[in-house]
């Protein structure tokens, strides 16, 4: 009887575990776009929250209307060079231009409209460099839409968002963060 009743209690606690689990997941799937990296099997998400993603990590997301689709930081550079936009009036002394490589998918549900202002630049001060929105030519290319591109399932948008900052300032990470959510970061490699 002993045994019986150790093999129920045993079961028990193991289908609660299954259960805190399995809510676990569900809670972290509702996000929208820069969210934190859903749990489920196909996401491919850092360690912890506060660790930085690797460039080419997919952050997953899914909007309360049940669209779903990724983020990722493809690349940074910094210089870069053979830039012809002028920086002219933008408040810098001695200017220096990087870029942010990004790329942000729909893949299944309902129109959603993509924009440069949801990145920026982290520095290990706790500074953020933000984009001016610049468009046009003389910028890195393919460029990342400015005003807002609407991206229907299935499709993607990438490009590169340009920033403009002092020479020397450096940053240690790329950040996505919409009003909405909390902020998605990618580690930027050591020069």
């Amino acid at each position: 009887m002993r045994t019986r009743t150790t093999a129920a209690t045993a079961a028990a606690l193991l289908l609660a575990a299954l259960t805190a689990c399995s809510s676990d997941s569900k809670s972290t799937a509702e996000s929208k776009p820069g969210a934190k990296p859903s749990s489920s099997p196909e996401a491919t998400s850092a360690p912890s929250p506060d660790v930085p993603l690797a460039f080419g990590t997919l952050s997953d997301w899914k909007t309360s209307d049940g669209t779903e689709g990724t983020t990722t930081v493809l690349d940074y550079k910094q210089p870069v060079t053979g830039v012809t936009f002028t920086s002219t009036g933008l408040g810098y002394t001695d200017p220096e231009w990087a870029y942010a490589e990004v790329k942000v998918c729909n893949k299944r549900g309902t129109t959603i409209t993509v924009s440069q202002a949801p990145w920026s630049l982290g520095l290990k001060d706790g500074g953020r460099i933000t984009p001016h929105i610049l468009d046009g030519p003389g910028l890195p290319q393919p460029q990342y839409p400015t005003q807002g591109a609407k991206v229907k399932a299935g499709g993607c948008v990438r490009g590169k968002v340009p920033v403009i900052m002092e020479k020397g300032a450096r940053p240690d990470r790329v950040i996505y963060e919409t009003a909405d959510e909390e902020p998605v970061e990618w580690a930027v490699p050591a020069k």
